[in-house]
């Protein structure tokens, strides 16, 4: 497996996940989010896209007692929900789609209590809701 074929899977994943309750624009914008994360540099950056991803807490998906990374883990590539988030994840990678988050690199669940990084004091900007997530930019 490539480098490429790693973060696509990865990123893919890490959407079925995040967003797989949020249709395909939702699918979309977490997908971007997570572009646009790898692409600021900062200490939640790292050098490929599928340890962006990984990064510890960065997802909760990702963490151990998460509920959706067994459901992933379950669910067939070709199920039409996972062939979507494959699909979207290479696009957002190639720049085929458009960012729909206007460059947010964080997003919570609207309704939860707002984390502490999206407070505008501290230079978190919000961008954009798409379904139930979010989208903020200009997180220190």
């Amino acid at each position: 497996m490539t480098d490429a074929d790693r973060d696509q899977l990865i990123i893919a994943l890490t959407a079925f996940e995040e967003a797989s309750d949020q249709g395909q624009d939702g699918i979309r914008a977490q997908i971007h989010s997570v572009v646009n994360r790898h692409a600021a540099g900062k200490w939640y950056s790292r050098k490929t896209l599928s340890g962006t991803c990984l990064l510890a807490y960065a997802y909760s998906a990702w963490n151990t007692t998460d509920q959706n990374r067994e459901r992933a883990v379950e669910t067939p590539m070709s199920d039409v929900v996972m062939e979507t988030c494959m699909t979207e994840a290479l696009w957002a990678m190639s720049g085929v789609s458009k960012d729909p988050t206007d460059g947010a690199t964080h997003y919570f669940v609207a309704g939860t209590p707002a984390p502490s990084w999206s407070d505008p004091a501290t230079g978190s900007v919000f961008t954009v809701q798409i379904g139930q997530h979010r989208f903020y930019k200009s997180v220190a």
